[in-house]
């Protein structure tokens, strides 16, 4: 598989990650539902879709067909009609089977591979029908970010303690699934055997053109969504989030007043999100940054 530039970071969470937001999400806020999106529906259209070249090695079908040939040579001499069984003795049929089997066999992984194409296809859409995965970045302060998720920096930052438990959720330590990981950034798009793929190579590669995002990812199965919307082309799935686990909202530098007022009467009216600290994106007066201040509300 190639990609062998990446950008290294921690592999351990960050204390806290973020979730930019435009303004007319604040119902983030008041319904304590978050959005995991299908794969296809992000911006990125190499999600979820590495380059895959074969099914099989050429030594891996080699082994599949031995591995394969007995059982279906006794299954194929046992549906044969009764006359032919009679005068073929079954030693005789598996001979024939294993002449024909060493003269298809330099054919076989071709055979096979054949399907390549389809499979990305099948792995995609599977994905697209089964997982969601909600996006944090470990910066609450990219001004990329807050143009392009958030509005054009009129929207906010919910900042998410990322040690609560909920999320490491995983079930073993080979679950894909339930647990914060971080995006690896390659110059080079995963690509090879069917086979010679895992789930980060899968879930959480992309383009070094995204790097600036600094994204951390959790995946969760959709058939654990507690609202479905459904909509065109992917349904929208609401996952419930605890409260405990938002520390702070950052306000965007462009933010409306009256959107202000929005989410601080959405916070006021949820006792569980008392302990909630407003901060405020303010355009830094010399340099190309933003800095985040307490806000005054």
């Amino acid at each position: 598989m190639s990609g062998s530039s990446t950008t290294v970071a921690r592999s351990d969470p960050p204390t806290r990650t973020y979730k930019y937001l435009p303004p007319d999400r604040v119902d983030v806020i008041t319904n304590g539902l978050i959005r995991y999106t299908q794969l296809g529906a992000l911006n990125d259209p190499f999600e979820g879709k590495p380059n895959i070249t074969s099914i099989v090695r050429d030594a891996e079908a080699r082994k599949d067909l031995e591995a394969l040939l007995p059982g279906e040579t006794k299954k194929w001499y046992e549906n044969l009609a009764p006359e032919i069984a009679a005068k073929l003795s079954f030693e005789t049929f598996s001979a024939l089977v294993q002449a024909r089997a060493s003269r298809i066999e330099p054919h076989f992984s071709a055979i096979i591979n054949v399907l390549a194409p389809a499979m990305r296809e099948v792995i995609s859409q599977g994905l697209d029908r089964s997982v969601g995965v909600m996006s944090l970045s470990e910066v609450p302060d990219n001004l990329l970010m807050w143009s392009h998720y958030a509005a054009n920096h009129t929207g906010f930052v919910l900042g998410f303690d990322s040690r609560h438990p909920y999320f490491n959720e995983r079930k073993a330590e080979s679950d894909e699934l339930r647990h914060l990981r971080r995006v690896e950034y390659r110059d080079s798009r995963p690509s090879g055997p069917m086979t010679g793929f895992d789930g980060v190579a899968v879930l959480l590669v992309k383009s070094q053109h995204w790097a600036y995002e600094r994204e951390w990812r959790i995946f969760r199965p959709l058939v654990d969504a507690e609202v479905v919307k459904q909509a065109t082309p992917y349904p929208i799935c609401l996952f419930r989030y605890p409260c405990a686990a938002v520390e702070e909202i950052i306000l965007g530098a462009n933010i409306r007043p009256s959107a202000k007022e929005v989410l601080a009467a959405a916070v006021a009216s949820n006792q569980a999100l008392g302990h909630v600290r407003f901060l405020q994106a303010v355009l830094d007066r010399g340099d190309f940054r933003l800095r985040i201040e307490d806000a005054a509300l």
